[in-house]
């Protein structure tokens, strides 16, 4: 197995980095976000490497536009098999002024999304009696509960249950397995390192790269963060033939955060 891929979420520096390694892997990418300049940036990224690119903007917490891009998508790559759910919505906020319009943002990007992508793509497989995988992106904060990360670690928690309903809803023809990256220096995390600057005195005044190579240091074994390569490479694995026979599965990529 190895035609294009749909990768949602790609304005991102994680679905940038997947359709990175994915158009570096020589599969055409199918690059959904709803933020266009940010898409054009990717398009560009990965352009070069010779294989398919198509963008399409989309609000995925549309599921009507969301359904209708995932068609155009298969339109543009008939050997189409891959779908990679990125599209994330998080930040940290205090339990008790967490609102209704935040909750209810935080599962429609992050639950609500991602179910409606899996059920587009599956349907357009079995229109085309074609097989898939998918990989959907969950969160050590699905394992590890935060008082500040309440709607995102159970959104990610909702995302595993999501993962492994999929999994035997769709098999044998798609395959559905979950990552679990740990800590990596993205946009998300610089944001919330920068919120907890702001609201904990004993953290004023901080940089936000201190703060999050703290948090390394004091949760991750190996003492190192994630990257965003560490993270695609399981993408590509999870992908691929080799995990032929691997489905309803959470693989963390976390430095050993997160133990049984």
């Amino acid at each position: 197995m190895a035609g294009a891929v749909l990768v949602t979420g790609a304005g991102g520096g994680l679905g940038r980095g997947v359709a990175e390694r994915m158009s570096a892997d020589g599969r055409g990418v199918a690059l959904l976000d709803i933020d266009k300049e940010r898409l054009a940036e990717t398009a560009a990224a990965v352009g070069s490497r010779g294989v398919t690119v198509t963008t399409h903007v989309v609000d995925i917490c549309d599921a009507g536009a969301l359904q209708a891009a995932v068609a155009e998508a298969f339109a543009a790559h008939d050997d189409l098999d891959g779908l990679v759910n990125v599209a994330g919505l998080g930040g940290f906020w205090p339990y008790d002024a967490l609102d209704v319009d935040t909750w209810d943002k935080t599962y429609a990007v992050n639950v609500r999304g991602v179910f409606f992508a899996i059920q587009a793509f599956a349907a357009e497989l079995a229109t085309r009696a074609r097989e898939g995988s998918v990989v959907n992106f969950s969160s050590i904060a699905a394992r590890n509960g935060h008082e500040l990360l309440t709607a995102y670690g159970s959104s990610k928690a909702a995302v595993l249950a999501l993962t492994q309903s999929s999994a035997r809803a769709l098999a044998p023809s798609v395959r559905v397995n979950a990552v679990l990256p740990g800590l990596i220096w993205t946009d998300m995390w610089r944001q919330s390192a920068g919120w907890l600057a702001e609201h904990d005195p004993a953290l004023a005044g901080v940089a936000p790269e201190q703060i999050f190579g703290a948090m390394v240091d004091q949760l991750i074994p190996m003492k190192r963060p994630q990257t965003v390569e560490d993270v695609a490479g399981a993408v590509a694995y999870l992908l691929s033939a080799d995990a032929a026979n691997v489905t309803g599965q959470s693989l963390h990529v976390d430095g050993g955060a997160v133990l049984p």
